[in-house]
């Protein structure tokens, strides 16, 4: 089994961190799919305080036959975007994807071209704009150990190169290991920004995780706790708290097959009574 991308280490503590959360939002997610197999998602989002209202709709087509992928998406900045993919029909185990946007208000453009390859000990992508200016150059890999019995542990980097400027724009580096129920993460980022995390499935219920961060040349380090517990086989509630004085409180139940609603809030702790409480709801519905 292949090791996860770059970008995928440390995802489950960041999802115990992020995911089930609107702050200052109502939030409504719609998925189905049409009888010629297209799925469509429909997402959309209303500020309660600034009163700004975002949404996007997208159109997925699978062709299994081809390994090919087709997305196209159109948001409320006029952005209209189509991703191609084509997976293992190369190469065994690689993946292209073409990404494209168009701003039909503005008439900007952007492209780019990502290439994927997994192998039983090795992770890596590589990235291109393919605008007629200089390209950033996107690369990152993660090397899993092939020696028996240290399988878990993980040497990742990640690398951003400007053309342009014949520089690297950033860089990151990360030792990981995953194991079972158990992920750890350690990683430096543009040599300066220091990160850890740790996550922890405790039982079939509940999930744990602790993310400390700390940037060279000052005093402040950033440290965060994270838990979600399953009440039952359709709810659950889901906490994260930093000390920057930030409580996030959860609630997702699925009140009918396909749809889930979730109730949330973060809050100020340092000012209860007066602070900058912030509250929100989503609705998920899956028709899929």
């Amino acid at each position: 089994m292949a090791p996860p991308s770059f970008a995928d280490l440390g995802k489950d503590v960041r999802d115990l961190f992020s995911k089930g959360f609107h702050s200052g939002i109502v939030k409504l997610d719609l998925k189905t799919v049409a009888e010629n197999k297209v799925e469509f998602k429909i997402s959309g989002s209303h500020a309660t305080v600034s009163g700004k209202t975002d949404a996007k709709v997208e159109g997925k087509y699978k062709c299994k036959d081809y390994g090919t992928t087709l997305t196209e998406t159109w948001d409320t900045k006029n952005v209209i975007g189509c991703k191609v993919e084509v997976e293992d029909k190369l190469i065994e185990g690689m993946k292209l994807a073409l990404d494209s946007s168009f701003h039909t208000d503005s008439g900007a453009k952007n492209g780019s071209l990502k290439t994927s390859y997994k192998h039983k000990c090795f992770n890596g992508d590589l990235e291109s704009g393919l605008m007629l200016k200089a390209p950033v150059l996107k690369s990152s890999a993660v090397i899993g150990c092939p020696v028996a019995g240290y399988e878990g542990w993980l040497l990742g980097g990640l690398l951003h190169f400007d053309c342009g400027k014949s520089a690297v724009s950033k860089n990151e580096m990360a030792l990981a290991y995953n194991k079972g129920n158990l992920k750890l993460l350690s990683s430096l980022k543009d040599l300066s920004e220091f990160g850890a995390s740790v996550y922890n499935k405790v039982s079939d219920s509940t999930e744990v995780g602790v993310s400390v961060g700390w940037t060279a040349g000052t005093t402040f380090t950033k440290f965060g706790v994270a838990a979600k517990h399953k009440l039952d086989k359709t709810s659950h509630v889901n906490m994260a708290a930093d000390n920057s004085n930030n409580l996030k409180l959860g609630y997702t139940n699925e009140v009918s097959p396909g749809v889930k609603l979730t109730l949330a809030g973060v809050f100020d702790t340092k000012a209860i009574s007066g602070g900058d409480h912030k509250l929100g709801m989503g609705v998920d519905v899956d028709f899929s």
